[in-house]
């Protein structure tokens, strides 16, 4: 952590060789991905720090930030904003998660509820990924937790009417069956797995 603050404070990594700082999406995300970890291990002080820089940044930040993985910054910068923020309950982190969870709804607006799987997180603008023309089953189905958090935290239901409609779409989707392929259609009621490949890992887990 104290390499990170000297190295890199407020990037979302620090290179482990050079020490330099590099960016992605410009979320600071290890230092989110780190503040629960802080908070559990007792350096309040590291994570008050943290949270005075958040709340002096009001991110994201407007403007094009580059459309970067819906699943990881659902998981790393939206999950540690909330954790931080169950456990602190400082607010400038719910508000910083609700202004990132606003913008990342727009993925959802899909025909069968299924997010995008790139989202800017300062313009909102979601696109699928450009290698496969599917949905990938790890990333649609790893949106719950989080937005089901944002409504129990801000009494708004439309985090979790989101995932919900997503997951309905999900269950339609596998029929009763147990395990299922990597890769879902992007359309239709229900939509369609697509090969044969069914896996523990890479883009079936979560």
């Amino acid at each position: 952590w104290q390499g990170y603050k000297a190295k890199a404070w407020g990037h979302d990594d620090v290179k482990p060789i050079s020490g330099a700082p590099s960016d992605w999406c410009r979320m600071a995300v290890t230092m989110l991905d780190g503040m629960a970890t802080l908070w559990l291990m007792g350096l309040k002080e590291e994570f008050n720090d943290a949270a005075a820089w958040i709340e002096s940044q009001h991110m994201p930040t407007q403007g094009k930030h580059g459309t970067h993985s819906m699943f990881e910054i659902n998981i790393r910068v939206l999950g540690g904003l909330l954790a931080g923020w169950y456990l602190s309950d400082n607010p400038a982190l719910l508000a910083t998660a609700t202004r990132l969870a606003d913008n990342m709804l727009n993925g959802f607006q899909t025909a069968n509820g299924l997010p995008m799987s790139t989202v800017d997180v300062g313009t909102g603008e979601t696109k699928w990924h450009s290698w496969t023309h599917t949905a990938v089953l790890a990333e649609v189905g790893t949106m719950q937790m989080e937005f089901r958090a944002m409504s129990h935290a801000t009494g708004d239901q439309k985090y979790a009417q989101a995932v919900d409609r997503t997951m309905k779409s999900l269950l339609d989707a596998v029929g009763g069956r147990g395990l299922v392929p990597n890769y879902i259609s992007r359309e239709g009621h229900p939509p369609q797995f697509h090969g044969s490949h069914i896996s523990f890992g890479a883009m079936g887990d979560s």
